[in-house]
């Protein structure tokens, strides 16, 4: 396993340059661990839909903040109240793609889900790397999602040799996954609830 301490102050670069190069990570984030390859390049998104034994479901996105994003989605007059709301933190917005080959790459149709994580280390990743990086939680799909890197190695199985760089960030508190919202639409819908619930949600709408 080729491992590095998220508190090295080498593993920012070290995960961005394996990104460019085509390569695929395992992170933590403020949710559970998860599988980040550079969202814009197919080859290296395949390679994450393989590593999780996955055909289908769109994978969503890490962004460094609001405009990155905007590269890539519009933002609704409620997808842009919710993500000044709780961006940085456990939010995916499901939004209109105004970059359809990056939807195409990750197997969504019109929509992309982004996300801006409460942990600045993947923050610094996307702002460094200046594109979006694949969210997908590091197990075999259907498997629980893994708050350590010993548990994301295990439930990966064989898969695991295709990783290139394991980022260790210890164990993780295990706190609910982030809530998704699909945000394109009027009225929004809660895909997934999770950190932020649909009462709160309805609050900052209100």
């Amino acid at each position: 396993m080729n491992r590095i301490s998220i508190n090295d102050p080498e593993s920012l670069q070290k995960a961005v340059a394996v990104l460019r190069a085509g390569g695929v990570i395992v992170y933590p984030t403020d949710t559970a661990y998860g599988l980040g390859a550079d969202a814009t390049n197919a080859d290296a998104v395949e390679k994450v839909f393989a590593i999780k034994n996955r055909s289908e479901n769109p994978i969503p996105v890490i962004v460094a903040d609001i405009e990155q994003a905007k590269n890539h989605v519009f933002f609704s007059t409620a997808g842009q109240k919710l993500a000044e709301a709780y961006w940085p933190g456990a939010l995916t917005l499901v939004l209109t793609a105004s970059d359809p080959a990056l939807a195409h790459i990750i197997r969504a149709e019109t929509t992309i889900g982004v996300r801006v994580p409460g942990i600045e280390w993947c923050r610094q990743v996307a702002h460094e790397l200046g594109k979006p990086f694949t969210s997908t939680s590091a197990n075999t799909a259907g498997s629980p999602a893994e708050y350590s890197l010993e548990g994301a190695y295990a439930s990966l199985g064989e898969n695991a040799a295709l990783v290139d760089l394991w980022i260790d960030g210890g164990t993780l508190d295990g706190g609910p996954v982030s809530t998704v919202v699909l945000a394109s639409e009027d009225p929004v819908i809660i895909k997934r609830e999770g950190a932020v619930s649909g009462a709160d949600i309805k609050k900052v709408l209100e």
